[in-house]
């Protein structure tokens, strides 16, 4: 129901599963569906609610030790407390969750993160800091092949560059940029056409 943009509905199955979840003590399903409510929220517009959902999931995630929802939990509170200006608090958020995907070599979630924490440092005003990160996520991208990833990590980059006039610099970021984009672009209508004639 989510994914087709039934909120309400996605809402009273959620709830109902984590009902059952808390009868029957299950704690790393009951950390799910919590995290399940608070990405719903988020979608919703109520930031409020999702930290609360977040905060519950993440309490019992750290009981089950399930370190994947964890890493999700921890990422989710990090955008949260970034958009909320809580700067410090979403930097301690984003760097538990890298180093716990460092520890598991998770490089997709490390990519992803370290965008977010680019960004983070980006809003702070730290140009040099979020350069730092971005050339992780960006090296961390082509690593992976994930030319979606090179493209954010690109595009944040030139305009680093740009702000701090080294106009070269930016022209080579966008060139790169532009050439993984239209390659993504490319190969995402293969992906696409490829679906569509197995249905």
């Amino acid at each position: 129901e989510f994914s087709v943009g039934n909120y309400g509905r996605a809402a009273e199955d959620y709830s109902r599963g984590l009902r059952i979840a808390k009868e029957q003590g299950l704690r790393e399903r009951e950390a799910a569906l919590l995290t399940n409510l608070g990405i719903l929220a988020v979608s919703s517009g109520n930031s409020g609610e999702a930290e609360t959902r977040f905060d519950d999931a993440l309490r019992l995630a750290r009981i089950a030790g399930d370190r994947a929802l964890l890493g999700s939990i921890l990422t989710n509170l990090g955008v949260i407390a970034a958009q909320n200006q809580q700067f410090e608090k979403a930097s301690d958020r984003f760097e538990e969750a890298v180093e716990m995907a460092r520890s598991d070599g998770n490089r997709r979630t490390m990519a992803y993160l370290h965008i977010n924490m680019g960004a983070l440092a980006h809003d702070r005003g730290d140009l040099d800091r979020a350069e730092k990160e971005f050339g992780h996520a960006l090296e961390l991208a082509r690593e992976l092949g994930d030319r979606r990833r090179m493209c954010h990590a690109l595009s944040s980059l030139t305009a680093i560059a740009i702000a701090r006039r080294e106009y070269d610099d930016a022209e080579r970021y966008a060139q790169e940029g532009l050439l993984h984009a239209r390659t993504a672009k490319v190969s995402d209508s293969v992906r696409s056409e490829e679906h569509t004639s197995e249905l």
